[in-house]
């Protein structure tokens, strides 16, 4: 794994710890656009940007779903 991959899964993590809703979706957008980023500039390939975006998608699903059933 690369640095760029490691600085990506950062964001990812943070997602995973967002406090509330909004800042679960802003986290995602973060990641992604630095997702976009780096593959923009070569330092993650397309697969790579795929597979990490997935990660973040289902951090963002998850982190919602657990803040929901919170509010409950």
């Amino acid at each position: 794994m690369n640095n760029a991959e490691d600085k990506a899964r950062q964001r990812i993590k943070s997602i995973q710890v967002a406090v509330d809703i909004e800042s679960a979706e802003g986290s995602y957008d973060l990641a992604w656009g630095y997702l976009l980023a780096l593959q923009d500039f070569d330092l993650i390939t397309e697969d790579q940007k795929n597979e990490l975006d997935n990660e973040a998608s289902s951090a963002k699903k998850t982190r919602i779903a657990e803040l929901k059933k919170k509010k409950r």
